[in-house]
């Protein structure tokens, strides 16, 4: 039975924030979306991406499919989009876990800066960082925290962080 996008929005997110809504993402209501519990099948419940300018859009939404310029791919898209766009994919599993996807290269400040501001809110078990250098590597951090602490120092390693400056930029 499919759950409401409410009612899994409430389990991932940490009591206490105000109504349940993480900060500065009111379009990801509509993208939690949690398919059919089926036994043997290790797929996620709902995939979103993180834009080069910190707009979080579904993996088969309008939005992402505008963004590509490709309405109908006959390639592997989110890859696309992850290694050539900057984005970044959050792959939420119905079992506790959350699969973060980058190319630390493409990423920008302001998509670091809003999956840093939503991170906290997702309840899980494990946050695994899956990540681009020479050849695809995988991280698992325990927590939200030392996740969002692995993907900034990840992606500072190619020179992408938030300098006072952009930091300043990006709340105005």
């Amino acid at each position: 039975m499919n759950r409401t996008v409410l009612e899994e929005l409430d389990e991932l997110t940490e009591a206490g924030a105000a109504d349940g809504t993480p900060a500065g993402s009111a379009a990801l209501l509509g993208m939690l979306e949690v398919a059919p519990d089926e036994p043997g099948v290790e797929s996620p419940g709902s995939v979103v991406f993180v834009t080069p300018d910190g707009t979080w859009v579904g993996e088969r939404s309008s939005e992402f499919f505008g963004l590509l310029g490709d309405t109908h791919p006959d390639y592997d898209a989110p890859l696309y989009v992850i290694k050539n766009f900057g984005f970044i994919a959050v792959c939420i599993f119905p079992k506790s876990l959350v699969d973060i996807k980058v190319h630390p290269r493409n990423v920008t400040a302001a998509a670091l800066l809003s999956i840093q501001n939503v991170l906290p809110l997702i309840r899980s078990d494990s946050f695994r960082i899956t990540y681009l250098k020479d050849a695809w590597a995988s991280e698992v951090a325990p927590s939200a925290t030392s996740a969002i602490c692995r993907l900034s120092e990840i992606c500072a390693r190619e020179g992408v962080g938030i300098n006072l400056r952009e930091s300043m930029a990006l709340l105005h």
